[in-house]
């Protein structure tokens, strides 16, 4: 309903205090930072300073909001200068919290975790993580793909692909049974960043098999 902007005395107290706020505070601050910085009514590098300030274990809310923020803040960069600076940055923030959580749902694990997981691994296979373009093709190799993360773990290998890759997720895509698993593999085709490749899938789109 209305957003907050700080003095900047203020904000800067805050943003050395991130740590130690509750996570709906965080969220708060961070939901402003990134509203009130789009509107070019504040640096919009103030989003990135509270990311930075953020702690590997904080509430998987607060970081699944980051990692959706970086990953679409990468987008808009392009091909234009500091665009691998910025992806550099999102990664180094994101990968540690992929660690902590791993890829695996363990024993107990709230739900927001899980969502948390899959959010990851789809962002920072857009910021062109080679770690996880890796064990996301050793997953899909070997068919250990829970459902939890199965569209973005495809993304992933997706996003990367060559043409071999291309060819197996497709060969997946028309073998798979199930609607879920059918649309994960079509899905991944469609995020390729080879140009050739990205041609096919747009041919594809409009084939009677995707529809």
């Amino acid at each position: 309903y209305f957003r907050v902007q700080y003095q900047r005395a203020t904000f800067e107290q805050l943003a050395r205090d991130f740590a130690r706020l509750g996570p709906a505070d965080q969220l708060g601050l961070l939901y402003d930072a990134r509203a009130l910085g789009q509107g070019g009514l504040s640096p919009y590098s103030d989003f990135a300073e509270l990311a930075r300030r953020t702690p590997v274990d904080a509430d998987p809310v607060v970081w699944q909001l980051i990692a959706d923020t970086l990953g679409g803040t990468a987008g808009l960069y392009g091909d234009m200068p500091g665009a691998d600076r910025f992806k550099t940055f999102a990664r180094g923030l994101l990968n540690p919290v992929l660690a902590r959580i791993g890829w695996d749902r363990t024993p107990g694990e709230a739900d927001n975790a899980s969502v948390l997981r899959a959010s990851l691994i789809g962002t920072l296979a857009g910021l062109d993580d080679p770690g996880v373009a890796a064990e996301a093709r050793r997953r899909v190799a070997a068919g250990q793909i829970p459902g939890a993360i199965l569209e973005a773990t495809l993304a992933a290998v997706g996003h990367s692909a060559d043409e071999a890759t291309y060819n197996t997720l497709l060969e997946g895509a028309r073998a798979a049974t199930g609607t879920i698993e059918k649309d994960g593999y079509y899905r991944a085709l469609m995020v390729v960043s080879d140009d050739v490749l990205a041609q096919r899938s747009l041919e594809l789109t409009l084939q009677p098999e995707v529809n």
